[in-house]
């Protein structure tokens, strides 16, 4: 199954994180989001809104490197 990936600049100063091109209705992206993952960390609860795909990150800031998320539909 193909994967979007997406890279965060910097680690967020807050847990969640909401990325607005992936709204629920969006015409762009219709494909339903079966799995979020953390790249060396691992799967990562996610809710998908109106507002967009919102993700939860670990309380612990895991590197100084920016973060990537790998999204599965």
């Amino acid at each position: 199954s193909k994967a979007l990936y997406v890279t965060m600049l910097a680690w967020p100063a807050e847990q969640k994180v909401t990325i607005k091109s992936l709204a629920l209705n969006n015409p762009l992206f219709q494909k339903k989001i079966s799995r979020v993952e953390l790249l060396g960390y691992g799967k990562i609860p996610f809710t998908r809104t109106t507002e967009g795909l919102v993700v939860t990150l670990p309380a612990k800031r895991l590197n100084d490197i920016a973060p990537v998320i790998k999204i599965r539909k």
